[in-house]
């Protein structure tokens, strides 16, 4: 067969000889792949209000980025195809003038609402009596609960409006992480928060911004810190959301009008100092009574004690004033409002934006902003863990060798994890006191129970011997007999030792089903026999009884007339 050819004429060149097929040369062969239709979809939605740029990356990262996808058709080729896709839009559909934000706004908030295992950005859109859009993520929310609201170490919440940046009002919240620092001078870093869109800035446009926050994490009520430029609209909604007391006025004074209420730091020297500190301990103990448990001591003086000579080497008058901060000296500055505000200003080239577009900015922002602190666990990026948190650091062979979901659960691991000082102290104190047994798990040597298990009860037998008052004689005269507690209810646990060995525990469900659970172990080793408990164990040789674990809790009368 020869070679077929079209120049606009038909032509039929077959031929009945006998030889190989070969294709007529076409140029390079396109080993493309082609794109979803409905990735392309989602790109020309995004075009709408954003450049070449920002679209492939924000639909990348919808579709889980090049590492997590689906499939190479989820993925846009490059830059030039988000550009082509733009160009087919005409020039009058892409004038800001033209655009609806509010329509695309509500769409963006319907759409991450309803994707699966998307954390939404866009959390409220609200139309009437004015346009007003909140903007966070959950995990943002769940930081600030961590770092605003422990008494024993938290930073400022604070809050400001910001300009240029668009026909609206943007209000900028932000914190400080209390888990990380910086590696070129050790302070923690800034975070910025959640973002309120609005078209005014009233006490009621204010009000709602921190009334949803708290509606979307009811613990924000309870923020010790909270600061602004002095935005009185603002000042007032931010009191009225937090609902426990602060303590601020207390330590850096309280401006009312022309009155300056001097606080702490204003004091001219040591023993004034010590002085108020001492006057005031009651009445802050008094103060957050109202908002601890019964079974809970104030915390928050001794914290101030605690902080004392540092307030006197750092922040009396007489310290501020060589700073040349004037005389009087002023009392309290933050630029954090005024810090975010510039990065912000930045990640926009610092021109106007469309209020949708300028949304999904902000969020590739803030996820940028929380790739930099995930870094700290590769030691990578521009941050460094602080001691106390140096534990959850791991190589990168460590890291690369673990499956995605192992990494996922690391990363919450180090989001939930919060301690202060105190904590590790009380640890360590704890840790000095366990009791260890005289037998390992290993040297247990039970081999129809899980080393995993026995290890459990091992651990839980010296949990509760290095207890006080967990193990008490029972009544009576038997020497042999304890009364030991429970973690599961208030009702204790009757534990018996015979000479043989045999340790029994009733109404214990991990007891009647294997007999061997840690009250049983914890007792024998108080007596100085567990290796008869052991031995009396490994005769019976007995696995776990399932029936006797399902029907433990059963009705004695059960199956009777």
């Amino acid at each position: 067969m020869g070679a077929w050819k079209n120049n606009g004429v038909k032509k039929n060149t077959f031929s009945h000889k006998d030889g190989n097929i070969e294709a007529a040369a076409q140029g390079d062969v396109d080993n493309t792949t082609i794109t979803k239709p409905s990735v392309l979809k989602r790109v020309q939605a995004v075009s709408d209000i954003s450049g070449p740029k920002e679209t492939f990356h924000l639909v990348s990262e919808e579709n889980s980025g090049y590492l997590q996808a689906a499939a190479a058709s989820d993925l846009l080729r490059n830059h030039d195809q988000a550009k082509n896709c733009r160009s087919r839009l005409s020039n009058s559909k892409r004038n800001l003038k033209n655009v609806d934000s509010l329509a695309i706004l509500l769409q963006e908030c319907k759409r991450q609402q309803m994707s699966l295992g998307e954390d939404p950005f866009i959390r409220d859109v609200n139309a009437a009596p004015e346009l007003r859009c909140v903007l966070g993520f959950d995990w943002q929310l769940k930081e600030i609960e961590q770092f605003c609201t422990d008494p024993r170490n938290f930073t400022i919440f604070a809050a400001d409006p910001t300009f240029n940046l668009g026909n609206f009002n943007l209000t900028v919240t932000t914190y400080r992480h209390l888990k990380v620092v910086t590696r070129r001078d050790d302070h923690h870093p800034l975070m910025i928060g959640p973002f309120l869109i609005s078209q005014s800035k009233t006490s009621e446009t204010y009000n709602y911004f921190f009334g949803k926050l708290t509606a979307l994490n009811k613990n924000l009520k309870n923020l010790l810190g909270i600061g602004t430029d002095g935005e009185e609209a603002l000042i007032d909604a931010m009191k009225n959301k937090a609902v426990q007391k602060t303590f601020m006025h207390d330590v850096f004074g309280n401006r009312q009008g022309e009155i300056f209420e001097k606080g702490l730091v204003d004091s001219d020297s040591k023993d004034e100092l010590y002085r108020k500190l001492d006057s005031l301990k009651v009445v802050w103990d008094e103060r957050e009574r109202q908002f601890i448990s019964p079974n809970q001591s104030p915390s928050f003086s001794t914290f101030v004690y605690e902080k004392a000579n540092m307030i006197v080497e750092r922040m009396l008058t007489e310290v501020r004033m060589n700073a040349g901060l004037g005389n009087p000296p002023t009392p309290f500055y933050t630029n954090m409002p005024e810090s975010a505000n510039a990065v912000i200003k930045r990640a926009v080239n610092f021109q106007e934006s469309e209020m949708a577009s300028f949304a999904l900015k902000l969020a590739q922002l803030i996820k940028r902003q929380r790739e930099d602190v995930r870094g700290v666990l590769l030691n990578n990026g521009p941050y460094k863990l602080i001691d106390d948190y140096t534990h959850l650091q791991l190589t990168k062979e460590k890291w690369f060798s673990m499956s995605s979901t192992q990494r996922t659960a690391h990363e919450n691991k180090f989001d939930k994890t919060w301690q202060t000082q105190d904590d590790i102290q009380e640890q360590q104190e704890e840790q000095q006191f366990i009791t260890s047994l005289s037998f390992t798990a290993e040297e247990a040597n039970l081999t129809t129970v899980p080393l995993q298990q026995v290890k459990h009860v091992f651990n839980k037998a010296q949990s509760l011997l290095s207890k006080e008052n967990t193990i008490v004689s029972a009544p009576g005269s038997n020497e042999m007999a304890f009364m030991v507690a429970s973690q599961m209810s208030k009702r204790l646990h009757y534990v018996l030792t015979r000479q043989s060995g045999k340790t029994t525990c009733e109404n214990c469900l991990g007891w009647t089903s294997s007999r061997f659970y840690g009250h049983a172990v914890a007792v024998a080793e108080k007596l100085g026999k567990l290796d008869k408990y052991l031995d009396w164990l490994r005769r019976r040789d007995n696995p776990l009884n399932l029936t006797t674990l399902v029907t433990f809790d059963s009705n004695k009368a059960l199956g009777e007339k």
